[in-house]
């Protein structure tokens, strides 16, 4: 399962080595035409409860499949102790469920006053 930015999500069938493109995401076990094989197919995996972290800073982007949220949690930690000042975003398939903001309370303002020399 892969989530592209446009919305689209590929999906698992059953019985098929094929990873068509779809959006809406269908739900489990419905049937979704694949046009190679030229038959429906029953869906295996819609994507749809996979965890995905993204920095909005730099290139972090790591996908997790469904019912690891933990190790979700613990790279958004570990990712917040290395850059404190970066924007994550925590999303549930194609939804995001969860923005962390940086903290102000590490940064020291600039002084507006005569230069330090």
């Amino acid at each position: 399962m892969t989530i592209d930015p446009s919305g689209y999500v590929t999906v698992v069938l059953d019985g098929c080595t094929h990873r068509p493109k779809l959006k809406p995401p269908p739900e489990r076990g419905s049937l979704q035409w694949c046009p190679p094989c030229s038959m429906y197919r029953t869906v295996k995996d819609s994507g749809t409860v996979h965890y995905k972290v993204k920095c909005l800073l730099c290139s972090l982007s790591r996908t997790f499949d469904r019912g690891v949220r933990l190790a979700a949690e613990q790279l958004i930690a570990q990712h917040r102790a290395k850059y404190p000042e970066h924007t994550l975003v925590l999303m549930n398939g194609y939804r995001v469920e969860r923005v962390i903001e940086p903290d102000s309370d590490g940064q020291q303002p600039l002084d507006s006053g005569a230069p330090p020399y």
